[in-house]
């Protein structure tokens, strides 16, 4: 790995340790190419890297279908809310979407800890 990637991982796990701590009560958090590829992922949920990464892909992957046939524009999240705990899939760039899992608390401050995290990001990937 160089220099310049070696940089930019610890940079990228920075923020997503702040947006942990921010956020607070995180099953999971993964830094997601959209070909399913997981940049990064801190899991607390007994559930495999690989399977979860797939899933995610696939659920990007039905969303951005939708959205480009019913609306002809690109989606900024998807959200999947249930009684027991919410799912914020937000893009990062086009190439990446971070996605964060929790257990039920307010959905719409989760939502904007999401997409703080995700501008710090690409601000990220901006830079290099």
């Amino acid at each position: 790995m160089t220099v310049v990637a070696e940089r930019l991982m610890t940079d990228i796990e920075q923020v997503l340790e702040n947006f942990d701590e921010r956020a607070g009560g995180l099953v999971a958090v993964v830094l997601l190419m959209k070909t399913g590829i997981p940049v990064t992922a801190r899991i607390r949920a007994p559930v495999e890297e690989t399977f979860l990464s797939a899933s995610l892909a696939s659920l990007l992957g039905i969303a951005l279908d939708l959205s480009n046939k019913l609306f002809t524009l690109t989606p900024d999240r998807v959200i999947l809310d249930t009684e027991a705990g919410s799912l914020v899939l937000h893009g990062v760039n086009d190439d990446m979407s971070l996605v964060a899992i929790f257990k039920k608390q307010h959905l719409g401050a989760m939502i904007l800890l999401v997409k703080q995290a995700a501008k710090e990001l690409a601000r990220l990937f901006q830079s290099t």
